[in-house]
């Protein structure tokens, strides 16, 4: 899965728009090939979506246990899915203020698909959360489970488990199926895709081991080149850190 689905227009794209004016100046001479140029554009692509900790297309996160008719019913649909582990029933989960609080492990969400909480239960061992109690904020992925008209439906299972096994908590035991990353990131983020190819052409230029300087004589008249990569990847490394604090907040530690 990839931003860049034609190869044909991305490779031309980023060779006209990045690379012209660097190419005809210090490597006049080097053909790129087509596939050399789309391979960095998909380095780039993947880096930076490691360096932001997103995904940056939607992807389906389907919980551990699940079955191999969902996984292939995503890849009959090229839905790009990752598997996680289910989430934690913490003893005070439905105490206080804190309304069944999950912050969910992917960012930005984009939908809940199903939340079911699987635990030992008399007949089938699965409660199905329903979808009127489920609220979401989804620019920060934080999942709250607030019982409304329909709260009746629950098993009482749900509320007595923490007082049987002593208020402590079950593991995993909550899996969420959910959409989470960019939705059109082109439209919606075009500082993102900006921020990709000007990292593949940092990352071609690199890979021609040219020199920081230089010079050439043409008829008798001679011209200074300089050329400082690291540079343009200061720049791209404060890009990085100010979308990076755009979709997870600001960072914070307590010592």
């Amino acid at each position: 899965m990839t931003l860049f689905a034609n190869p044909v227009t991305a490779v031309e794209e980023l060779r006209r728009d990045r690379l012209l004016v660097v190419a005809r100046n210090y490597f006049p001479d080097v053909d790129l090939h087509d596939d050399y140029i789309y391979n960095k554009l998909l380095a780039a692509e993947k880096e930076v979506e490691r360096r932001l900790r997103i995904f940056l297309e939607p992807t389906v996160m389907l919980p551990e246990g699940g079955t191999q008719d969902d996984r292939d019913a995503l890849d009959a649909d090229s839905t790009r899915w990752v598997q996680e582990p289910g989430y934690d029933l913490e003893r005070n989960f439905f105490q206080g203020d804190t309304w069944g609080f999950i912050p969910l492990r992917q960012k930005p969400a984009i939908e809940v698909e199903s939340i079911k909480f699987v635990y030992p239960h008399p007949l089938h061992g699965i409660f199905v959360v329903p979808n009127d109690w489920i609220r979401i904020d989804k620019k920060y992925a934080h999942l709250r489970m607030v019982p409304s008209t329909t709260a009746a439906l629950a098993p009482l299972n749900m509320f007595v488990m923490q007082a049987i096994s002593g208020g402590r908590m079950f593991p995993q035991m909550i899996h969420v199926r959910y959409r989470a990353g960019l939705e059109d990131a082109e439209t919606n983020h075009p500082d993102v895709i900006d921020l990709i190819k000007k990292i593949a052409a940092v990352k071609i230029i690199d890979d021609m081991y040219l020199p920081q300087t230089g010079s050439e004589s043409i008829d008798g008249m001679s011209q200074s080149l300089s050329l400082d990569t690291a540079k343009f990847s200061e720049k791209n490394e404060e890009q990085i850190d100010i979308l990076r604090q755009s979709f997870h907040g600001i960072r914070l530690a307590v010592m």
